[in-house]
C-alpha cells in the first residue's frame, strides 16, 4: 500500500508535465505558424505600399481632416482669447442679441469667477447675469447664439418667463446665469506665429 501512495505523486507529475506540453503544442506551436504566416503577408503588405507610394485620395482626407481640425483650433483660439476680455464679451452679447431680434435688458457680471495662471497659460472663468425681453423664439435663438458663439460658456440657471411691461403681448424675459471660460497664453507657440 506504501508503493502505491509513492507512485502517486509521480504520476501526478508526469501526467501534469503532460498537460503542459500538449496545451504548448496546441495553444503555443500550431500558433506560431498562423503568426509566421502573417508576418509574412504584412511584409509583402508593406512592399506594395512602398513600391505604389501614398494613396492620393489618402493624402486628400487627411488634409481636409487636418484643415478642419485647424479651422477648429482657430475658433477655440478666438473664442478663448476674445472671452478674455470682457468688453469684446459684451460687444459680442450685443450682437448677438441684435441678431437674434431681441432687446438686452441688463448684462452684469456675477460674482461667481475664477482666474488661475500657470507659467504663461491663464485661465479665467468669468459669470454673466444677462436678462433679454423679446419674442419666446428670439429669445430662444439668442440663448442658442450665446451657447454656441461665446467659447466656453456654461449656463448656471436658465430662466423664462412672461414680460410684464405695458404692451408687451406675447414677449417673455429671459434670465440667465452664465459661465465663461477665458483662455490667454495657452496656444503660446501658435498665438505667435499668427
Amino acid at each position: 500500500m506504501n508503493g502505491r501512495l509513492s507512485q502517486f505523486p509521480t504520476l501526478c507529475v508526469f501526467s501534469g508535465c503532460f498537460l503542459v506540453v500538449v496545451a504548448w503544442y496546441f495553444g503555443v506551436h500550431r500558433r506560431w505558424a498562423m503568426v509566421d504566416e502573417l508576418r509574412t503577408q504584412l511584409e509583402i503588405q508593406q512592399g506594395v505600399i512602398e513600391q505604389a507610394g501614398v494613396d492620393e485620395a489618402s493624402v486628400r482626407r487627411v488634409s481636409a481632416m487636418l484643415a478642419q481640425m485647424g479651422e477648429e483650433a482657430a475658433f477655440y483660439q478666438h473664442c478663448w482669447r476674445s472671452g478674455y476680455d470682457s468688453a469684446a464679451l459684451y460687444q459680442e452679447l450685443d450682437a448677438l442679441a441684435a441678431e437674434a431680434g431681441v432687446q438686452l435688458v441688463r448684462i452684469e457680471p456675477s460674482r461667481t469667477g475664477v482666474q488661475l495662471q500657470r507659467k504663461d497659460a491663464k485661465v479665467r472663468v468669468e459669470g454673466f447675469i444677462i436678462e433679454a425681453q423679446g419674442p419666446y423664439a428670439n429669445v430662444a435663438e439668442f440663448v442658442g447664439r450665446v451657447h454656441q458663439s461665446t467659447g466656453l460658456t456654461r449656463f448656471k440657471s436658465l430662466r423664462v418667463y412672461p414680460s410684464s411691461s405695458q404692451g408687451a403681448t406675447g414677449q417673455v424675459v429671459a434670465t440667465l446665469q452664465t459661465e465663461h471660460v477665458a483662455v490667454a497664453g495657452l496656444f503660446a507657440a501658435g498665438e505667435d506665429s499668427q
